[in-house]
């Protein structure tokens, strides 16, 4: 999501850039982001951008704020449907929202727009492991990390799950 939303995500932090001006942003903004920093301001700059809602949802669903998360999520969906990262970051907060199987079929969604994300594979692992899917998941753990070994989260899940790599 880095690549694909630093430009939206420079804005979202409230940054202004004058000549070089240095901005950085992660994927997933702080959870002390969600208050007046949460991107509010930059969706009043542009309300068709769907990377501001997933942005702005991303800080609510890290502040354990699941509801206001999946309202920006939704409306993302709505601005942008082939937009995968808000329906990955809308799985991803419905599982740990307590409805893994409510997220599923985002997951799956985000995974038929880019099946090269090894983020997606991970969300989708968390999905199966917590509906007790565990084949599934040890399989959906195996493919985020061949796409990338430097997943340590799959890594440790997977091990969790009493398989290898």
């Amino acid at each position: 999501m880095l690549g694909h939303a630093l430009p939206r995500a420079i804005v979202a932090c409230g940054c202004i850039v004058l000549g070089i001006t240095m901005c950085f942003a992660m994927p997933r903004p702080s959870a002390q982001s969600a208050g007046t920093g949460d991107g509010t301001r930059a969706i009043k700059v542009d309300t068709k951008d769907a990377d501001y809602y997933v942005n702005r949802g991303n800080a609510f669903a890290d502040n354990k704020d699941y509801d206001r998360a999946i309202v920006d999520y939704n409306k993302a969906v709505e601005l942008d449907p082939q937009n995968a990262y808000a329906y990955n970051s809308r799985a991803d907060t419905l599982r740990e929202a307590g409805k893994p199987a409510q997220g599923l079929s985002d997951a799956e969604r985000a995974l038929q727009l880019d099946s090269n994300n090894a983020e997606f594979w991970d969300t989708r692992a968390q999905i199966f492991a917590a509906l007790g899917r565990r084949q599934e998941a040890i399989a959906d753990y195996r493919r985020a990390l061949a796409l990338d070994p430097h997943m340590t989260g799959s890594l440790e899940r997977l091990k969790r799950l009493g398989a290898s790599p």
